[in-house]
């Protein structure tokens, strides 16, 4: 009960920034335990303004957001890879779809779109068809006749 009212708190702004969080219960890869879930944040957002202060952290949102865009492979540079064992650990404690992740190096590549999310429109929009091959973003990706 004592966390419940806390949360409730932190939503509601009565406790300061940098003052509490919201932690998964969970040891990652590279030994450090429980991520931060949620963070008070007193910044105003684009969409709900001042509404909420409780943000959630990329630990929590990216394997969630992910998986309710049906993302296949999601794509990561090397320095999330010790985040990898929380993006399937909360997939698998929600029962939620668990999409691929594989990191790489970071690389330039020129003329190739190797977002997934601008990847995805694109397909939406049905401007290209394509099977991708991480971590060899071009390959089998060809442009749609129109």
């Amino acid at each position: 009960m004592y966390n419940i009212c806390l949360l409730q708190d932190m939503k509601h702004g009565k406790i300061e920034e940098g003052k509490a969080t919201l932690r998964m219960k969970h040891t990652m890869e590279d030994g450090k335990q429980d991520p931060v879930a949620y963070r008070i944040k007193f910044v105003p957002h684009p969409n709900s303004k001042d509404r909420w202060c409780v943000y959630p952290t990329y630990d929590y949102t990216h394997c969630l957001c992910d998986s309710i865009e049906n993302i296949t492979h999601s794509l990561c540079t090397k320095e999330f890879q010790a985040r990898r064992s929380s993006y399937y650990w909360l997939c698998n404690a929600i029962d939620v779809y668990c999409p691929v992740q594989w990191e790489y190096g970071r690389m330039n590549l020129c003329y190739t779109v190797v977002s997934k999310r601008k990847i995805q429109i694109l397909i939406s929009k049905g401007i290209v068809k394509f099977v991708i091959i991480p971590p060899y973003p071009n390959t089998e990706f060809r442009a749609m006749n129109t």
